[in-house]
């Protein structure tokens, strides 16, 4: 029983994960000439609480597409919220502004977001699931 759940939730991970890496690809070669654009968009409409992290954490992380869109994942939505004490209306200006930034590809760029939040999510539960089954002939 616990062996299909994993392999389920092991489908649902590679199924989430290499079309969201191929995506995440994609948008780097298309927006390379805009690069240095977006990332300055997107922190000037952080929160104001979050602008300088918002813009340490795109301009380290080797994947800047992936960096813009983790403000838009479910647990970073969390930690805006509840940890840094941003309000859910700043949090959901801040969701509208990035989305402008990437106009021309924000369709591709939302189902990038929901690809990244079932891989994330996933994750775990595979985590779990394999390392607490037991391995006994």
């Amino acid at each position: 029983m616990t062996k299909s759940i994993a392999m389920a939730v092991f489908i649902i991970y590679t199924a989430s994960f290499i079309p969201s890496l191929i995506i995440i690809i994609f948008l780097t070669i298309k927006l390379r000439k805009k690069k240095y654009s977006i990332i300055n968009d997107i922190s000037k409409n952080a929160p104001s609480r979050f602008k300088k992290r918002a813009l340490l954490l795109i301009e380290s992380n080797p994947s800047w597409v992936f960096a813009c869109s983790v403000g838009q994942t479910w647990y970073s939505y969390i930690m805006l919220r509840y940890g840094w004490k941003i309000s859910k209306i700043e949090i959901k200006k801040w969701h509208n502004n990035i989305e402008l930034v990437f106009q021309p590809y924000h369709v591709i760029y939302k189902a990038n977001v929901f690809l990244i939040n079932t891989w994330i999510a996933a994750l775990p539960i595979l985590i779990i699931l394999v390392y607490t089954h037991k391995y006994y002939p």
